[in-house]
């Protein structure tokens, strides 16, 4: 998918330096990094302003909000602070599915006109508000997509991008979130190494204490398996999978989706179809988090149709269908449109199994239109299995290999660099008897794979295209 807002760090990201700070403030969070965020306020009021930013950027939300009150009180014609105060409150608004809730939105809402009332002495800072506004105001009759959308748009995040996203990792080398943020923009461009070290770094500050270890070794797990390093992605896994659970949305999804995405992007279909979920249905509370457990019956769905069971694929349908309610009954709306293209997908690759092809493909061109049409979540590095990459892997089975090439390139570019599109497109472009399109693939299949630590016959045919 495309860079959106979700994988945009916050507004404001700009206002940061590279320079860090080796000291420990009163908030109790050690080198947040310098901040340059002019306000029109009082000079110790900048400098506490300066700090409240940083504590924000480095998602400590109570701090900060703690920080702003502070300001506001010893400074009261600093209508800025009840901006920064509002921000804080809304913690992170694109977090789906923990969206803020209508009381935070209303106590948002009367901070952004207390800040009118002390005075916006600029019309920068008048912007700031107003931008915050469009989001908390009308919520209870405005859908909270069109809301984030116009609060995206005020804000003007994404003209943000790659060259924040290497610098801010180097600014709060104590925060641990903050370390991980960098890897949403590292993969949706494909840099893969850059997103290891990112998340390597965060899941090192964060131990065990919070779900933000998981959830970096998550996007380090689907990385390395870009790479071809799937020793190295088990590994991480295996080091999460060590740590004591925890009960936390972004933990759930990193449990499910990391042993998923193991055994499919290698395409271990029989592993894939009697995959289990870790931790067990009777020692974890998967029953709270139905779009984790979505990626475990997805995938085994996947693994089903591939090995020839339409029956069991048609069980995780079901499946997923029982999980999609139980997601609108918790009023989940994004994902209870991701799991029902989860549900279609598995009912499109099971007529496929069934012998109907053509009916097949007509199932998974629908369900690829409409992930087309959503955005990614912040709490996936990427889809489990793009539709569009299954669309195109069933027209390879098919011998159709130019429709393959052409869904495979559609692929690439909202997915730059995954392997196993550029394998695919590899093996469809041969197919189609395009040879320079064959050895173009293989080329950079075969530098993304440079360092892989585990053998995959699709490298070995890439050397040999490469070869002449």
């Amino acid at each position: 998918m495309r860079i959106t807002r979700l994988d945009l760090l916050a507004a404001g990201l700009t206002c940061f330096t590279t320079a860090t700070i080796a000291q420990t403030h009163d908030h109790g969070v050690a080198r947040l990094g310098t901040v340059e965020f002019k306000v029109e306020c009082s000079a110790p009021a900048q400098q506490q302003f300066n700090t409240a930013m940083a504590l924000y950027h480095s998602f400590a939300w109570p701090q900060a909000i703690a920080a702003f009150k502070a300001i506001a009180a010893a400074d009261p014609a600093c209508g800025m602070a009840h901006w920064g105060l509002a921000i804080s409150l809304l913690n992170n608004p694109f977090g789906w599915p923990a969206i803020p809730s209508a009381q935070v939105l209303n106590e948002v809402a009367a901070a952004l006109d207390a800040a009118r009332t002390a005075g916006l002495k600029t019309q920068r800072e008048r912007d700031y508000v107003d931008a915050v506004d469009v989001f908390v105001r009308d919520h209870a009759g405005t859908p909270y997509a069109q809301r984030i959308q116009a609060y995206d748009a005020a804000m003007g995040l994404a003209k943000q991008g790659l060259e924040a996203a290497k610098a801010y990792g180097a600014i709060a080398p104590d925060a641990a979130h903050a370390l991980h943020m960098p890897s949403h923009i590292f993969t949706r461009v494909g840099y893969w190494r850059e997103s290891i070290a990112s998340n390597r770094e965060s899941a090192r500050v964060a131990g065990d204490a919070t779900f933000d270890g998981h959830h970096a070794s998550d996007y380090m797990v689907y990385a390395y398996l870009q790479l071809a390093q799937d020793t190295a992605a088990q590994a991480t896994m295996r080091q999460s999978f060590a740590m004591k659970p925890i009960d936390q949305f972004g933990a759930a999804f990193a449990y499910a989706a990391m042993p998923a995405r193991l055994v499919l992007e290698r395409g271990d279909w029989a592993a894939a179809a009697a995959l289990p979920l870790t931790p067990a249905a009777d020692a974890y509370p998967w029953k709270k988090y139905p779009p984790a457990e979505a990626v475990n019956a997805f995938a085994r769905g996947i693994g089903a149709a591939r090995t020839g069971n339409a029956a069991a694929a048609r069980e995780q349908q079901t499946r997923l269908i029982v999980l999609r309610d139980a997601a609108k009954e918790a009023k989940l709306t994004y994902w209870v449109e991701q799991i029902d293209i989860q549900a279609a997908l598995l009912g499109a690759l099971a007529l496929c199994t069934e012998g109907k092809p053509a009916e097949c493909i007509d199932g998974l061109k629908a369900a690829a239109t409409r992930e087309d049409a959503t955005e990614k979540h912040v709490i996936t590095p990427g889809p489990l299995v793009p539709a569009r990459e299954l669309l195109a892997e069933m027209l390879l089975a098919q011998n159709k290999f130019a429709d393959a090439v052409r869904e495979y390139e559609a692929v690439m570019v909202k997915e730059p660099n995954r392997y196993r599109t550029l394998a695919g497109a590899m093996a469809a472009a041969q197919g189609a008897g395009d040879q320079a399109k064959a050895r173009a693939m293989a080329a950079e299949l075969l530098t993304l794979g440079s360092g892989a630590d585990s053998q995959r016959e699709s490298l070995k045919v890439a050397k040999q295209l490469a070869a002449g």
